[in-house]
């Protein structure tokens, strides 16, 4: 049997433990379900301005885009802008540099021609003699080949009218041949002589030997195609005091050939002229 005092010790103890657990658990609870409301008031408004700021973001987004496309837009302008200054300054430039261009070339041309026409001059008292054997200049000096020659053609000669007299060899189908170059010291003398050899050719049956007009290389070229034309036209070719022409029928002096344009015109000519003849001749057979 417990005493009074012990019985009324725990009762105190009773109330002291309700007492705290009223002052200390209450509060704690109480903030406990405060925080919670307010962890749920704030949940839900997070929830509510989400989703209010999304159309919001989109918006934004479409007009930063819209500036982006807009910034590029006006870029791509300038730079096309740019490029197309650029390009019709470049243009402008390639038409300077194409004139210069052609202006160079006409003068080299130019220069060519003058330096050619120089170079025939220096020549033009010059016969070069093909088809020499080379074993007639064992043991002798060109002059004395070159008198020898004469002599066997009964032609005259005056050594001391000759200015200059070489000789240099060349290849022609895998056999040398000799070449005998002589310079006059005036047109007429050559001139004469080569007459005198074109008349003693007429004569013979067969020509091995070949008198010819000393000529730069590109004349020689010119002079070549010059007889190829001649050859299909119809056309003599003659040369005098270095200068070629192109002979019609009938023609003493002919037409003047100083370069491949010069055959094409003449070429175009002859051809233009035989379709007129032949237009002609059949409006006169139809009138016949």
């Amino acid at each position: 049997m417990s005493s009074p005092v012990q019985h009324t010790g725990n009762s105190v103890q009773e109330k002291l433990s309700k007492y705290a657990s009223s002052q200390i658990n209450s509060p704690i609870k109480r903030h406990h379900t405060e925080m919670e409301q307010e962890q749920s008031e704030t949940q839900n408004d997070k929830k509510h301005c989400t989703d209010l700021s999304i159309p919001e973001q989109l918006v934004t987004m479409v007009k930063h885009v819209m500036e982006q496309n807009n910034s590029l837009a006006e870029q791509f302008k300038s730079i096309k802008e740019d490029n197309k200054r650029e390009y019709s300054q470049l243009r402008e430039e390639n038409q300077v540099i194409k004139k210069s261009v052609g202006q160079i070339t006409r003068s080299q041309q130019i220069i060519s021609k003058e330096v050619n026409d120089l170079k025939q001059e220096s020549i033009n008292n010059s016969i070069e003699i093909f088809g020499i054997d080379t074993t007639s200049f064992a043991n002798k000096s060109p002059m004395d080949v070159f008198s020898d020659l004469l002599s066997s053609y009964e032609i005259p000669f005056n050594p001391m009218e000759v200015a200059r007299i070489f000789k240099r060899e060349i290849t022609i189908a895998n056999q040398k041949k000799s070449i005998l170059t002589v310079s006059f010291k005036g047109y007429e003398e050559k001139m004469r002589i080569m007459r005198a050899k074109f008349e003693k050719d007429e004569r013979r049956r067969a020509v091995s030997i070949f008198f010819n007009h000393a000529l730069t290389p590109a004349n020689r070229e010119l002079l070549k195609k010059a007889k190829e034309s001649a050859k299909k036209h119809g056309l003599r070719v003659s040369i005098a005091v270095g200068k070629i022409y192109m002979k019609k029928p009938g023609e003493t002096r002919g037409t003047p050939i100083k370069s491949s344009e010069d055959i094409h015109k003449l070429e175009a000519e002859l051809i233009r002229n035989n379709e007129q003849g032949k237009e002609t001749q059949s409006n006169v057979d139809q009138l016949q």
